[in-house]
């Protein structure tokens, strides 16, 4: 769950209500859970609030990278901890990770993530995504521009460059379902700091649209496995 960047909010649930006991031998692992996720734990008769304040911290997300130095064959917890400078925020972040836990695979990752994606009634917004639209009629294609904040993904810094790489993929829709997806194109990011600031674009092009209403344009950060979807019309 950590390293999908899925935050557990665990309720230590009873049938004795809230006058249950809370000092029990699943408290300190259900504590854990939200420790190392980033989530929170909730004594019991807690569900609505555990639900209403997930929401709510959800709206006020962000990812945080940084480097850390590697222990191979170190089984030990590593703690984290994030401050503010402003006074009157309070940060709701990982508390520590065990850094012999394996990464997933991010191949097996972008295919999961696409896959559920364009079958998802709902919009990614982990990254914003604005799609200008042309249509080349002598060629009978569609092009795309897909343009993306900088902000919203992992782009290395070295030295004068940004380097990233995202995955795209198209999702063509008829008569509200899905009929067909286009293979997954991964795009290396190398951007100066003059491109930096002006954004990134991404140009894309389809002629396979024909019969089709709506497209969906995915994009799957392969840095922080973050995903901002777009769907617009094809006619």
């Amino acid at each position: 769950m950590a390293h999908s960047q899925i935050a557990l909010y665990t309720v230590q649930e009873s049938a004795q209500g809230a006058g249950a006991d809370q000092i029990s031998e699943s408290r300190p692992t259900l504590q854990m859970f939200s420790a190392l996720t980033g989530g929170r734990w909730y004594p019991s008769d807690n569900v609505d609030r555990t639900l209403a304040d997930s929401i709510a911290d959800s709206r006020g997300r962000y990812r945080v990278a940084y480097y850390s130095p590697i222990r191979e064959k170190n089984r030990k917890e590593h703690k984290i901890r994030v401050d503010a400078t402003r006074k009157g925020v309070r940060l709701l972040t990982r508390e520590g990770y065990f850094s012999d836990v394996a990464e997933p695979d991010t191949d097996m990752l972008e295919d999961a993530v696409f896959k559920a994606e364009r079958r998802s009634p709902l919009e990614a917004t982990e990254i914003l995504l604005e799609v200008g639209v042309s249509r080349v009629p002598e060629r009978k294609t569609i092009h795309l521009n897909i343009r993306i904040d900088p902000a919203d993904i992992f782009l290395d810094r070295r030295g004068e460059k940004y380097q990233g790489r995202v995955g795209v993929m198209l999702a063509f829709y008829s008569n509200g379902f899905l009929k067909k997806a286009s293979g997954a194109a991964n795009v290396d990011i190398d951007l100066t700091q003059k491109r930096f600031e002006k954004g990134i674009v991404i140009p894309e092009d389809t002629t396979d649209y024909e019969g089709i209403e709506k497209i969906r344009v995915m994009v799957f950060d392969r840095g922080l496995h973050g995903l901002g979807s777009v769907t617009i019309p094809a006619q």
